[in-house]
């Protein structure tokens, strides 16, 4: 399991300051992935996240980069079928940097824009910056096995795979649903996409 957390401040003229807390997200995270962090900032995005790692070795770190570094990723997952996946896309002419498994998502955006998920099978969260568009692509498995989490503070966007990440901003003040109360202890979980 890894962490991953995702930064978009509503006006890139104090980015600065929308990524100050971006460490405290990643401490948070640490118990998620205690093999490296890998962080991504510009004053559009920023990308972080905190790896374990299962697939790629050391040469799996994260942010992921197609190969003009215009298409970056960071994922907590597994892409089953990537094997299949990356020789297909190797045929069109991609080029991968690492033997992750999560690299093929980059290059599947590549081909098919937002539709690149239904190509995955696997289970997984991402945040892929896309900065020809800029456009961030958030997205997890259908199931929502590995969990993403998002917070609209009034200035920036937040993702995060633990709500504790989300906490740690000064700008997110917790507060209980009652509605998500009483569905957790009517059906024992919240129906999205809200938390108790």
């Amino acid at each position: 399991m890894c962490g991953i957390v995702a930064v978009v401040p509503k006006s890139p003229a104090n980015s600065p300051l929308q990524f100050a807390h971006l460490d405290g997200m990643l401490e948070a995270l640490h118990h998620r992935g205690p093999d490296g962090t890998g962080v991504y900032a510009d004053r559009l995005v920023a990308l972080a996240m905190t790896r374990l790692a299962i697939v790629g070795g050391e040469n799996g770190r994260q942010p992921v980069w197609n190969e003009q570094r215009s298409v970056a990723l960071v994922c907590n997952g597994e892409i089953y079928n990537h094997s299949r996946l990356r020789s297909r896309l190797e045929a069109l002419g991609h080029v991968f940097q690492t033997d992750s498994d999560v690299e093929t998502i980059v290059h599947l955006y590549e081909e098919l824009g937002y539709e690149c998920v239904t190509e995955l099978d696997g289970i997984f969260a991402f945040a892929l910056w896309d900065a020809c568009r800029r456009a961030l692509f958030v997205a997890r498995d259908p199931l929502g096995v590995k969990p993403l989490y998002v917070a609209d503070t009034g200035s920036r966007f937040l993702f995060a795979s633990e709500i504790r990440a989300l906490l740690t901003q000064p700008d997110v003040r917790p507060a209980l649903d009652p509605q998500g109360f009483v569905d957790y202890h009517t059906f024992r979980f919240v129906p999205g996409p809200h938390t108790m």
